[in-house]
């Protein structure tokens, strides 16, 4: 999923143009309404060295459609002390919604982490628990940030569009007679990947397939590494090296986050046999085998084909 941001002062589109965006790309608006007068404070995850700062919410069980069960994430900031909340699908990227939200109050992310200090510098930031899963016992301590930004009691504090992902019609066949092949798209089932599973239970992924059983694999930002070369295959490796833009390049995992499992910097692993590497195109913000670990062969279900909606640039084939 990607999604549009509106910041305040941003044409917003009307009535008509909603039902347009939502035929078209599926879009659903996202709102965060001040429940008072006030200075906006955002609770956030910084990391040990202060040069990483992450949005806190909670994952909790939502509806979609307003019928079908489902999880998501749910943010609050506060207003004058006052809580405002607002939720998107759990798949949706925390580090785009982070950049949302950074880019609503601040020119960059320099200008972010200058009023964080300048917060702590008059004793302005609160330290507060927060948990990251509903039905976890496990909390994490959260700094809520003044962001320097006032608003009006009824005026977003947060107002965007959250555009649906690629819908796939997937090759179920080919992989019955010939074995999968690195560089190709890759979809699998998570119902054997326990860290998926609870986070988002059964159902299908897309990822790009990296390596198979008994490949050796280093990740060197912004580079990734199979058997000791640099990873052929496919146009997004070479663009990820590159870091042609949109592509920003393969990151590492962070020791900062206990999340990852794999490919920390310096780590080669090996693909154990029936089972394979998949990574996303945009590591940045990629929820992949770097977090879970290796698909199980029988849990491999095919190549995505086509690209039927939404109708963005990205409609076609595969690629």
């Amino acid at each position: 999923m990607t999604a549009e941001n509106f910041p305040p002062g941003a044409a917003v589109p009307g009535p008509a143009g909603r039902i347009l965006r939502f035929v078209a790309f599926g879009a659903q608006r996202r709102t965060m309404v001040a429940p008072r007068d006030g200075e906006v404070s955002v609770p956030l995850f910084i990391s040990s060295g202060g040069d990483r700062a992450t949005v806190a919410y909670t994952k909790k069980a939502g509806r979609k459609w307003f019928v079908v069960p489902t999880q998501v994430k749910e943010y609050t900031f506060y207003v004058d002390g006052a809580p405002a909340t607002l939720q998107v699908p759990a798949d949706f990227g925390e580090t785009e919604f982070d950049d949302m939200v950074f880019n609503t109050f601040f020119p960059d992310r320099a200008a972010m982490f200058a009023q964080v200090e300048r917060a702590r510098q008059a004793g302005r930031i609160e330290e507060v628990s927060q948990r990251l899963d509903e039905n976890a016992d496990r909390f994490y301590m959260a700094l809520r940030v003044p962001f320097g930004k006032t608003v009006r009691a009824g005026e977003p504090v947060m107002r965007f569009d959250v555009l649906a992902g690629d819908q796939l019609f997937v090759d179920r066949v080919s992989y019955q007679f010939v074995r999968p092949r690195v560089g190709q798209g890759f979809v699998f089932r998570t119902d054997h990947i326990p860290e998926i599973e609870r986070a988002y239970g059964d159902q299908y992924f897309v990822k790009r397939l990296v390596g198979v059983p008994g490949d050796s694999i280093e990740m060197r930002q912004p580079r990734l590494y199979r058997n000791g070369s640099p990873i052929t295959g496919s146009a997004a490796f070479a663009l990820n090296a590159g870091r042609v833009s949109p592509y920003r390049g393969y990151f590492n995992a962070s020791h900062d986050d206990p999340r990852y499992s794999m490919l920390f910097p310096g780590e080669t692993i090996k693909v154990p046999e029936h089972g394979y590497l998949a990574l996303g195109d945009n590591s940045h913000d990629s929820f992949d085998g770097r977090f879970w670990g290796f698909v199980p062969e029988k849990d491999v279900v095919g190549r995505p084909l086509f690209i039927y909606y939404p109708f963005t640039r990205r409609w076609g084939t595969a690629k």
